[in-house]
């Protein structure tokens, strides 16, 4: 995909408006004169040029994507594991300094997320969930499989499988006493895969 006018360009995805091309610039080029290409995601295609206000830009500016796993052996049902110090581990290695962090457990019976990781809410968080949704053989998932575990699978959708963290000065911005877990919600010990995946610059 390149530029109306031909130069070259750097892409950079977002969430919210899909594809962003941002136009290589000269040192003579005004900040404020430079102009986006947002090209919508939408079937019709549409396409808006926008006016930026740049308070710091880089001729040589290039996103960066930098993706790893954490392979986790969990045992069963209510077993958590602090992953935080394994995510700051992936920031470092990726050189990425601003930016996101996006943490995502493989298999719909595990999920992610912020607690303060310390004994008592390892207690705490696990028994909440069974309470609200408790091992049962009730649930229209046993009926079609038999495998004891309607309860995990409805536990991992309610926490949720992603997490998305800020990323400043090339750490976690997290708070004191914040920390990301990941909780295995399944009857039996697995094998989990967490794919973490840091973007910025």
């Amino acid at each position: 995909m390149r530029h109306p006018s031909g130069v070259g360009s750097v892409h950079l995805y977002c969430r919210l408006v899909g594809i962003i091309q941002l136009p290589e610039r000269s040192d003579s080029t005004p900040p404020s004169s430079i102009r986006l290409r947002v090209c919508s995601c939408g079937l019709g295609f549409r396409q808006k040029t926008l006016r930026l206000l740049v308070l710091r830009f880089s001729p040589n500016f290039q996103a960066m994507v930098y993706q790893r796993e954490i392979n986790l052996s969990t045992n069963g049902h209510r077993d958590m594991h602090d992953i935080t110090p394994d995510v700051a581990r992936i920031i470092a290695e990726s050189g990425i300094k601003t930016g996101v962090a996006h943490v995502f457990a493989l298999g719909s019976t595990a999920a992610v997320g912020t607690i303060e990781f310390e004994p008592g809410l390892q207690r705490d968080l696990p028994e909440l969930l069974d309470k609200l949704i408790p091992p049962s053989r009730n649930y229209a998932h046993e009926q079609t499989w038999h495998d004891g575990n309607g309860h995990a699978h409805l536990q991992a959708t309610l926490l949720g499988p992603a997490l998305s963290v800020p990323i400043s000065n090339g750490r976690l911005a997290l708070g004191t006493w914040q920390q990301i877990f990941h909780i295995e919600c399944d009857v039996r010990p697995r094998r989990r895969t967490v794919v973490v995946t840091v973007s910025g610059e």
